[in-house]
């Protein structure tokens, strides 16, 4: 398990895709393995713990309250299973309750719900139920981490979130109010070797050929090429490198394209994790 984060990251190879792909499910794993114990928890509550709040444009916020130390309050993890449950109901199993609105969800009915989950086959229906890894940004995590297991001469970082971006032929914060900047491609981590070149990555991951996912995924990859490339005929004498970092099959099958792209520009790169590793070590050399 990395250490910077409670996902599951595995990097047992220099195949990105292959290590997103083992950690997801190992991530899956675990998700549901913690959140079976708060559906426990929850089938087991009283109507006392259960308080739901609703407001004059329908929406409905429900809540787990527990008493410790002889103190109420609000049991997050428990809230956040009550309130998936109650959604989930109103826009799956409304007509089965006989629910007019959202308001009408009972704890009773969460319980059901939560029964029937756990009565279920672990591996075929529990875990659609449990926290999903790829809403919980686990595919840069894992690229971050396979490269700074493969590249340990050369310092891998992320910024922090809008800390840098590369735009008009800049590197730095997107600039708030600055139309100009509206094409800003955000900068995901940055490698510096011994020697102090700097190279800028954008990192994605593209699995599924076809999804909507997958094209904006391509998309966005090819809009940080045209942006780097930007920076290198307005920069020429400046030795910062660019990378697209693309893993998974729909976004591997564009890099022949995006490096013919770039063909004349050495600073500028695309490629898996298991090229950019290989590239970033002759840079380094």
């Amino acid at each position: 398990m990395s250490k910077k984060s409670k996902l599951v990251i595995k990097t047992d190879s220099k195949n990105g895709a292959e290590n997103i792909k083992a950690s997801r499910d190992a991530t899956n794993q675990q998700n549901l393995d913690q959140d079976k114990v708060h559906w426990v928890t929850a089938i087991n509550l009283n109507d006392k713990n259960f308080t739901k709040k609703s407001n004059s444009k329908g929406e409905c916020r429900f809540q787990a309250v527990v008493s410790a130390n002889g103190k109420t309050k609000v049991d997050q993890n428990l809230t956040k299973i009550l309130q998936k449950m109650a959604d989930q109901i109103w826009r799956m199993n409304a007509i089965k309750f006989g629910l007019t609105s959202k308001a009408d969800v009972e704890l009773w009915m969460i319980k059901q719900k939560i029964q029937a989950i756990l009565d279920a086959d672990p591996e075929l229906i529990q875990g659609d139920y449990c926290r999903n890894s790829t809403r919980q940004s686990i595919d840069e995590e894992v690229q971050m981490e396979t490269l700074i297991k493969y590249l340990p001469n050369i310092q891998i970082s992320k910024p922090k979130n809008g800390s840098l971006t590369l735009a008009n032929g800049k590197i730095g914060p997107k600039a708030k109010g600055e139309r100009e900047m509206s094409t800003a491609r955000s900068i995901d981590l940055t490698a510096k070797t011994k020697s102090g070149v700097m190279a800028y990555l954008f990192c994605k991951y593209a699995g599924p050929v076809g999804s909507v996912t997958s094209v904006l995924q391509v998309d966005e990859a090819n809009a940080f090429l045209d942006a780097a490339i930007v920076f290198c005929k307005l920069n020429p004498t400046d030795n910062s490198k660019f990378i697209a970092l693309v893993d998974g099959y729909a976004g591997e099958q564009h890099l022949d394209s995006f490096n013919e792209k770039v063909k004349n520009y050495p600073n500028i790169f695309a490629g898996n994790c298991e090229q950019v590793i290989d590239w970033l070590n002759t840079q380094a050399k």
